[in-house]
């Protein structure tokens, strides 16, 4: 009888201890409602064994089957307190990787939007395209380049090239980085805009690989229409100077003049006052004087040598 209200105690105590542990798990995991549950079904046996614990206090007869009973109601409270203590490092674990999960989420949200940001407000156009040439992402960037909005751009990037040749050095350039596999060059191609006219973009992309082949281009767009345009003025303003030069060095070489008035023969033909076809071929100018030996051949009476 005494050994069986010592088995019957520490069942007591053991289930005891189960319950406040299982308590103390909710402020681990934060399942409040489940853990209660838990700990009030063990308190409910627990009380089963404070009434076996009473009864045997009282004198009551012990019978093997009671025996027996009790000795697997000890068992299965010990077994239950280790399992409740083994399981709390389990669900430390849990709540550390869910708070290591939303710490990883907090900063992919802040990277995220620190990239939307980044998307929406760069004054460059920013790509992505297949290999097939099927643009599968297009930032904003291209609806305030080329008037055309993103979703309307989700086609073969060639779709709003103009036919000007320089745009087939960039679809050459692709199809061959699609079989070698290497970084391109940048190159310049003119695209439409929306309203009719043209704008010049600089392409820089380069290729990125999956399983050992180009699974596609990523890539920067910029405007350079302004730079194109100060380069067709630099030319012409070159062309024009040329030909100017050009105009100037014809007084350099071999004049047709005639032996006796003077007159200079231009390349048409037609024969033009020597002062005429000067001034009209260089920024000299003239104005008129007698020199002493016409002086005194034209005027011999009022000539006087000084």
């Amino acid at each position: 009888m005494v050994l069986l209200t010592v088995i019957v105690l520490l069942s007591i105590l053991v289930q005891f201890a189960s319950a406040i542990m299982a308590v103390r798990l909710i402020s681990l995991t934060g399942r409040r409602v489940a853990w209660l549950l838990i700990a009030l079904a063990i308190a409910l046996m627990m009380l089963r064994r404070v009434e076996s614990l009473a009864m045997l206090l009282a004198g009551a007869a012990v019978t093997r089957p009671l025996f027996l009973f009790e000795i697997v109601g000890l068992i299965t409270s010990v077994v239950m307190l280790a399992g409740i203590y083994l399981i709390r490092p389990t669900f430390a674990a849990i709540v550390r990787s869910e708070g290591e999960l939303r710490t990883m989420n907090e900063k992919l949200t802040v990277l995220s939007q620190e990239q939307k940001l980044l998307l929406d407000y760069t004054k460059d156009l920013i790509f992505r395209h297949d290999p097939a040439g099927i643009m599968t992402y297009v930032s904003p960037a291209v609806e305030r380049l080329t008037g055309f909005s993103p979703a309307e751009w989700l086609v073969n990037y060639t779709k709003y090239h103009t036919d000007k040749p320089v745009n087939r050095n960039g679809r050459e350039i692709t199809d061959a980085v699609l079989t070698t596999g290497t970084g391109e060059p940048a190159y310049v191609v003119e695209v439409e805009h929306k309203n009719g006219s043209a704008v010049w973009l600089e392409i820089n992309k380069q290729p990125y690989i999956v399983d050992g082949r180009v699974a596609g281009f990523i890539g920067v767009a910029r405007d350079i229409t302004g730079r194109i345009d100060l380069e067709r003025e630099r030319e012409k303003l070159i062309a024009d100077l040329q030909d100017a030069l050009a105009h100037v060095r014809t007084l350099k070489g071999m004049l047709p003049i005639c032996a006796s008035c003077k007159k200079v023969r231009d390349d048409k033909g037609y024969w033009n006052q020597i002062e005429a076809y000067v001034s009209e071929h260089s920024e000299a100018e003239f104005t008129h004087a007698i020199c002493p030996e016409c002086a005194k051949k034209l005027y011999p009476g009022y000539y006087r040598e000084t």
